[in-house]
């Protein structure tokens, strides 16, 4: 649900500015910029590293989407459990626990 959010606010804007910055050609964003003399293996491990980090960030976001839904699952079933829970509290078991219904029921008989 969060992907478009994600794309277009954190990784278009992201990899605009890459590109921009890294295309030699593009003057648009380095207008009044001095040249600068960076060794062609710091750029190539400069964005090695900015990739590794990005592609630790995709893996965060896959992660936590399939804890979501796993939450998401214990929540429905936490429903489920909690509701049969408060009905055998009510109504008892049949077996071994009366409930607190019929205990009621009982009590209100006697006085």
């Amino acid at each position: 649900q969060g992907w478009p959010f994600t794309f277009i606010f954190v990784w278009l804007p992201l990899a605009l500015s890459l590109l921009c910055s890294a295309i030699p050609s593009c003057h648009c964003c380095r207008c009044f910029a001095r040249e600068r003399r960076t060794k062609y293996r710091m750029k190539v491990l400069l964005f090695i590293i900015l990739t590794l980090v990005l592609i630790g960030i995709a893996t965060c976001i896959g992660i936590a989407s399939a804890g979501l839904q796993t939450l998401e699952e214990g929540q429905l079933m936490s429903h489920c459990a909690s509701s049969q829970l408060m009905s055998t509290t009510l109504d008892g078991d049949g077996v071994d626990f009366v409930g607190l219904r019929p205990l009621l029921q009982r009590l209100d008989a006697v006085l």
